[in-house]
This record gives C-alpha cells, sequence and structure tokens, in this order.
C-alpha cells in the first residue's frame, strides 16, 4: 500500500453511510496503524498486539479485533444508515435525514461531558452524552464517568435501578414493574402506546377501557376493491340514512401513478358525519368527498418520504403530475399507492392513519384529523366521545377540564346562585338554630308536665339537626371557595379525602336525627293529646325516659351515617380507589376496572373471580416497586359518589349500595308516613279535646293547644314537603326511568336544608313575635298609606 492509502476514506457510491463501499483491503488491514490522530477511533489488540482503529471500520463489520466487538455497539437511527453509538446525539448529522439527532434518540442529554472512549468526529474534544449511557455496564467515556456510580442520582432497587442526571433522591418515585419481571417502565413512559418491556400496552388498554374504533372495510380482488361499513351486507336498514350506496374511484393525492390499480370505493351516495370514523374508512370517506365537513388527511410523497420501508421493498413510478412516488407491491404484482407521507418522511399505511395512535411517531398521522382530541400532558388521542362524558381519560384532566366542556362542570357547586344560596342558608340554618338549642335547656327545666318536657326536648333535637345542617353547608360552601376553578382537576382528591367523609356524615346526621324527632314528636303528640294537666315530669324515671329517648335518636342517626364508613363493610361500601400521580390509572377506577388490569397483569386468577378490595390493593402494589412506599390508592368511599358528598341516595340496581340505601329510604318513607298518620288523628282528636275543656271553663287551654299543633303541623309540612318528592325522585331513578344524578346539588343544598333555616322561625317564640311584629308594622304602615287625606 502506498502511505497515502493508510486509513484513507473508502470509496464510497453515495454519501453519508448509505450505498456500498469499495474498499482497498478486504479484509480492512488497511484501516489500521493509523498515524494521524483524527482518523483513529479507537485502540485494541491484534493478535495480541496493540493497534489503532480507523473510524471507517467500526460499525462496517470488520471485526477486526481479538475480543471487542464494536459490531454489538451500533445503531440504526433510520433505514439504511448505522452509526457507532457516540455518534448518537453528537450534534454532527451522520445519516440523511438527521435522525440520528432527533428526540427520539436523544430525549434526554447529560451536562456533564467526557472525551468519548470511541473517537468519531473530534478526537480528545470532552463533549455532553445521551443519559443512555449511564450505568448501561460498558465504558462509553474514556475517563468511565459514565459507569461511576457516584458521579449519578440513583434511584430504585433490583431490576428496578435506574439513574439521574441531575437533581437529588427526592426525585425518585416508584416504577410500573413490567409483566413477567421484564424490566420496569417509569411513570411518565407509561401508556404511552409504545410497548417499552413487553406486556404493558395490554395492561394499559385494560386500564383505560379504551374505545373501540369503527373502522370497517370488506377488500376484495386483492384490496383494489372496497365496501365500507355503511354499504355491507345485512346493514341494508342504514340505506335510507345515507341515501343509498353507489362506487367511486378514489384518486391519490399525486393523481395518477403509472403502473398503479385504482381503487374502487362502493360508499355511501351522500356525504356523513365522518367524526367517529378511523383509519381506512376515515380516509376513504373523506378523500372520496363523502364527509360534511372533513378533508382528505392524504398529502403527495416527497423524494425523501418512506425512509422507513426497506430498500428491497421500494418500488417507485411516475405520478401524472410527473414526480416520482413510491408505491407497494403486492404478492400478486399489483401495485398500489397506499401510502401516508408522515411530516419525519416516514410511512405508514392508511389503516394506521387517523385511527387514535401516533404511528408515524410525529403526530402528523393524527394532527391533521376532526375524529379525536388530544391530551396534551399525555400526548395521547381520544375519540370525541370520550370529551366532556364526566369519565377522566387524559392523564392532565384536559378531557373533562378544559374550555370545550361546560364551565358548571368544573366546580363544586353549579353556578354563583347556588354558592350564594349555600352561604345564606348555612349561615342562617347555624344561627336560627343555635338560639332555639341555647333555650331549649330552659324550657326543659322549666315544664312540670312530663310530655311538655318531652315535646321541648325534641324540639330541641330538631334544632340539633337543623344546626349540623348548617355546618355541613358552611363546610361545603368553603371547599368550593377554597377550590374555586381548580375543582376540575381536584375532584378526585377531594371525593377520597376524609373532610368528605366527614361532611358526609355531618349531613346524614342532620337529617336523620331531624326526622327521627319529628317522628317521635308526632307520636308524643298523639299520645298526649288528652293530658291537658298533671305533674309527672318531675321523677327520675321521667327524666330516664327523656334521656333514653334522646341517647337512642342519636345512636340511631349516628349509626345510619357512620355505617358505610366500617372498614369491615369496605366490599360493599367502597365505589373506587384513586391513585393521585400514576399514570396507568385515570381518575376513580372501579372493582370490574381493577378486575380486568389485574387478570391481564397476573395471569393467575379466574375473569369471573371476585376480589376483595384488600386483595385488588395488595395485588395492585405487587404491579409497581416498593422502593419508595409503593403505590396507595385512596379510597372513594360511600360519601365520594358526588361532589357535595350526601348520602348515596340515587341508586341504580347495578350499584352495590343500593339494597342499604332503599332500606334507609323505606324507613324515611315510613317515618313520614308515621307522622301523616299522627297528624290527621290529631286533627281529628284536637276538636273533641277543645270541647271537652271549654265544658270545664278552661278558656285558654283550647287557644293555646290550636297554637300549638298548628305550629307543630307547619313543621312537619315543610319537611314532608321537601323529603317526600325527593324519596319519590329517587324511587324513579332506581326503577331508571330517569338520571337524576345531576341534580344532586340541587337536593344537597336547596330542597332538603330549606327546612333547616324555617323550622326554628316556625316553633321558636322569639323568631315568631319577631316576624308577626314585622308584619303588624308593614300592615299599619300600609293601611297609613291607604287611608285617604284630610282636605
Amino acid at each position: 500500500l502506498y502511505p497515502a492509502q493508510i486509513c484513507a476514506v473508502p470509496n464510497w457510491s453515495t454519501k453519508l453511510g448509505y450505498g456500498r463501499d469499495q474498499r482497498t483491503c478486504l479484509d480492512g488491514l488497511d484501516q489500521i496503524n493509523c498515524t494521524d490522530p483524527a482518523k483513529v477511533a479507537t485502540t485494541c489488540k491484534m493478535g495480541g498486539y496493540p493497534t489503532t482503529l480507523s473510524i471507517h471500520t467500526v460499525c462496517k463489520n470488520y471485526n477486526l479485533c481479538d475480543t471487542e466487538n464494536y459490531q454489538n455497539e451500533c445503531l440504526e437511527p433510520e433505514i439504511g444508515c448505522t452509526v457507532h453509538k457516540v455518534q448518537i446525539c453528537d450534534g454532527i448529522k451522520d445519516c440523511q435525514l438527521g435522525y440520528d439527532e432527533d428526540e427520539i434518540h436523544c430525549p434526554i442529554v447529560t451536562t456533564k461531558r467526557c472525551v468519548p472512549r470511541v473517537n468519531m468526529a473530534y478526537p480528545n474534544v470532552a463533549r455532553m452524552f445521551p443519559a443512555s449511557w449511564i450505568m448501561d455496564g460498558l465504558r462509553d467515556c474514556a475517563d468511565g464517568t459514565d459507569e461511576d456510580e457516584g458521579s449519578w442520582v440513583k434511584c430504585g432497587s433490583g431490576n428496578s435501578v435506574r439513574y439521574y442526571t441531575t437533581g437529588s433522591s427526592e426525585i425518585c418515585r416508584d416504577v410500573f414493574n413490567c409483566p413477567g419481571n421484564n424490566g420496569f417502565v417509569e411513570f411518565q413512559n407509561l401508556c404511552d402506546k409504545i410497548e417499552s418491556c413487553g406486556g404493558e400496552k395490554a395492561v394499559c388498554q385494560k386500564a383505560k377501557s379504551l374505545t373501540t374504533t369503527w373502522n370497517s372495510i370488506i377488500s376484495h380482488q386483492d384490496a383494489n376493491f372496497k365496501i365500507l361499513s355503511y354499504c355491507m351486507d345485512g346493514l341494508h336498514n342504514l340505506n335510507p340514512l345515507i341515501g343509498g350506496c353507489t362506487l367511486k374511484s378514489f384518486q391519490e393525492p399525486d393523481g395518477d401513478i403509472f403502473g398503479v390499480t385504482h381503487l374502487q370505493i362502493v360508499g355511501p351516495s351522500e356525504k356523513q358525519d365522518c367524526s367517529h370514523a378511523y383509519g381506512e374508512l376515515y380516509v376513504y370517506l373523506s378523500c372520496t368527498n363523502s364527509c360534511k365537513t372533513i378533508e382528505c388527511p392524504l398529502s403527495p410523497l416527497s423524494q425523501h418520504s418512506c425512509v422507513n420501508i426497506p430498500k428491497k421493498d421500494q418500488v417507485f413510478s411516475l405520478s401524472s403530475k410527473y414526480t416520482i412516488r413510491m408505491v407497494r407491491r403486492t404478492r400478486y404484482s399489483q401495485y398500489f399507492g397506499d401510502y401516508f407521507a408522515c411530516q419525519n418522511n416516514k410511512c405508514i399505511s392508511y389503516d394506521k392513519v387517523c385511527n387514535l395512535a401516533d404511528d408515524c411517531g410525529d403526530r402528523s398521522d393524527e394532527d391533521g384529523c376532526k375524529n379525536n382530541f388530544f391530551c396534551k400532558a399525555s400526548k395521547e388521542f381520544l375519540p370525541l366521545t370520550s370529551v366532556c362524558d364526566g369519565k377522566v381519560d387524559c392523564r392532565d384532566f384536559s378531557d373533562e377540564c378544559g374550555s370545550q366542556c361546560s364551565q358548571s362542570s368544573k366546580s363544586l357547586l353549579k353556578g354563583k346562585a347556588m354558592n350564594l344560596i349555600a352561604w345564606t342558608f348555612g349561615f342562617l340554618a347555624m344561627t336560627f338554630n343555635f338560639v332555639v338549642i341555647a333555650k331549649t335547656p330552659g324550657y326543659v327545666l322549666k315544664s312540670s308536665v312530663l310530655h311538655h318536657r318531652m315535646d321541648k326536648m325534641l324540639i330541641g333535637l330538631i334544632a340539633l339537626g337543623d344546626f349540623q345542617m348548617g355546618v355541613y353547608l358552611l363546610g361545603i360552601s368553603s371547599v368550593n371557595f377554597y377550590y374555586s376553578a381548580r375543582y376540575c382537576e381536584g375532584k378526585f382528591l377531594w371525593l377520597s379525602s376524609q373532610i368528605c367523609n366527614v361532611l358526609g356524615v355531618s349531613n346524614t346526621f342532620a337529617s336523620q336525627i331531624s326526622l327521627f324527632a319529628m317522628t317521635a314528636l308526632s307520636i308524643s303528640r298523639i299520645s298526649n293529646i288528652g293530658k291537658l294537666v298533671g305533674n309527672d315530669g318531675q321523677s327520675l324515671v321521667s327524666w330516664c325516659k327523656m334521656i333514653s329517648c334522646v341517647i337512642f335518636l342519636g345512636l340511631a342517626s349516628l349509626g345510619i351515617a357512620l355505617v358505610p364508613l366500617l372498614p369491615s363493610l369496605e366490599d360493599y361500601f367502597s365505589n373506587a380507589l384513586y391513585y393521585d400521580g400514576v399514570t396507568l390509572f385515570s381518575g376513580a377506577v372501579d372493582k370490574p376496572t381493577h378486575q380486568r388490569v389485574l387478570q391481564e397483569y397476573h395471569t393467575r386468577f379466574r375473569a369471573s373471580q371476585s376480589l376483595t378490595w384488600a386483595t385488588i390493593r395488595q395485588m395492585t402494589r405487587e404491579m409497581f416497586s416498593q422502593d419508595y412506599g409503593g403505590i396507595v390508592g385512596s379510597t372513594v368511599g360511600f360519601y365520594g359518589n358526588d361532589g357535595v358528598c350526601i348520602f348515596k341516595y340515587l341508586v341504580t340496581p347495578s350499584d352495590p349500595q343500593h339494597k342499604f340505601s332503599l332500606i334507609i329510604l323505606v324507613l324515611n318513607l315510613i317515618c313520614f308516613v308515621v307522622i301523616t298518620t299522627c297528624y290527621i288523628a290529631l286533627n281529628v282528636r284536637i276538636s273533641k279535646v277543645s270541647k271537652a275543656v271549654t265544658r270545664r271553663k278552661q278558656m285558654n287551654q283550647p287557644r293555646t293547644h290550636r297554637k300549638l299543633y298548628a305550629k307543630i303541623t307547619l313543621i312537619i309540612a315543610t319537611d314532608f314537603a321537601c323529603w317526600v318528592p325527593f324519596i319519590a325522585i329517587t324511587m324513579i331513578h332506581f326503577l331508571r326511568y330517569i338520571d337524576a344524578t345531576e341534580f344532586y346539588p340541587l337536593f344537597s343544598i336547596i330542597i332538603l336544608p330549606l327546612n333547616s333555616v324555617v323550622n326554628p322561625l316556625l316553633y321558636e317564640r322569639v323568631f315568631e313575635e319577631a316576624i308577626i311584629g314585622s308584619f303588624r308594622r308593614l300592615s299599619l304602615r300600609w293601611s297609613k298609606m291607604e287611608s285617604p287625606s284630610p282636605d
């Protein structure tokens, strides 16, 4: 060899690594013992002696070294371009389209610098390098910096060990363990529709309950004759809706292509709404002018398109627009131009266009489609039917909390009016009923008749329940003020919180103790209607009776409120689990979804087998690493069925808690039947008692009794007017004639709490006198205004 031929550049037929090299020496011995440092890639032993290797030997299948095989460190970032790993992310485009420097291969680059062990560009120049070099078992830096564990932030243990370029140990989090213990996936990469370790994509599909897209097409005669789903046999009833079917010729965006078989499409005659079509169906409908508002997503292929198609499969032809066009050859030697040109010069088939998946890698196959919604955080596409449907699908909640959804769905209390009513009712209920509660002990101690004392005590219990309802309203109003416009994003954190449970217990206790006290009051009044005099209220027995009654009513109400929170009844009352920050799950995850996911991941139990929540928690934790506390789901319980956190009255037969809710509803209905029966009987007996008292010349007693009974009757009537229609609506909802769940806030903020404000005005003398005095003053002023002035 001449000296100039040592380590010289081989005669390449094309630039940038494409084509076939013409070597001076077939065994590559002309590429060793380089004297020019700029041409030396590395040093290794040949035949036991150290020698230098030229940069032109790396990744060219020479295998000159005794032990080191640099071919194992080679990558193919694009078809036909093989480079060494040190050429990735080095700032120099070594491949024709520059894929060795794109975001896919260079997602993270370190801030630290080192001199690469293999020189492919600048000898002895320190450079930043990809994070993939860190602790991968290969010394890529000449000084071994990439394999120095002390230089990086270490997270995890065992199979989940990973290293980060910057930060501290605080950035470490648990990761998803791949099925079959085949590695791990970090949360930011989980459920990105890219198979990272085998099996996690199927698990994500079960967790997300992805919608099956409508893209049915029948192909005949080796795919040159296609029948769209609208016109398939058996769907004749659709013909009147689509205006019948017709045969259309499909035109490629490049025009006619020499030698390419023309596609014949059988589709609807009239234009259709294509926003729910996907894949080939979307393409053929939009590109045959069969869509109302959607344009064809196809664009002409450039000469650099389809770099992902292997060279052996690349066939070119000439289009009517005098452009070179790549076409597809079938096994029957037919040619089709059904390639979609991605913006990154890749090509995909029509069935992968507008199909809710980023098949191009740069989203260009989905960005121009009008049948999807893009989640920015998780970078996934959803069908339009999944937007604003009440079910969270996007990691950042943008499908439910974005501007495309109504403003009422983004706040806890719907509208300013309801928010104002909640604050007003809560303040008035607490203020009015506090006065009643404060006066109740004095009334009880002054009364010498047992049933009078019992009545006052029961009225005090009603006031206690109404006061508690005011506490609930102010609590909900405060939560609404705290979350404000952020409620939509923080909804599940709130529903799974203990504060929501506390407010739910408060509301339920308030409702039940008021109702039970009214029932007992009705029974007391009807039982003692004839006892106008007596002094049996001072004995110890009478006090024990009253205290026992109060304790019984309080415990019964508190028991109904607390039963749904008992840990032993979790499988009956828990609705779902919420995993904050875990990308595998979105929103509240119910038990059927958990079971589908666990069946796919563990495959060690039957799909029909019902699991307890304790088992679900344990098996779900096993899906993730346990280095930083593991994955813990917060329970969305009985009171977390809606943001207002009230008793789950609105149920259907499919709800696991429907029996308990129906029992309480029936119990409440029975109470109102008892109340109604008692007051009907009371009105009948009061006239008889009044006549008897009149004959005894006790004239004030009838007036007093009528006044008291009228007052109590009005109290019962207001509660009856609120509760009985509500119970009727819940029963209609249970029978699935209507869906009343959207009225939860209306019932909990306005309808049910209304009598908590009205009751103290009716049965407390202070308020009664104030109201009567106000009416008298207004009446007097009105009469003065109406009276004629003297001339």
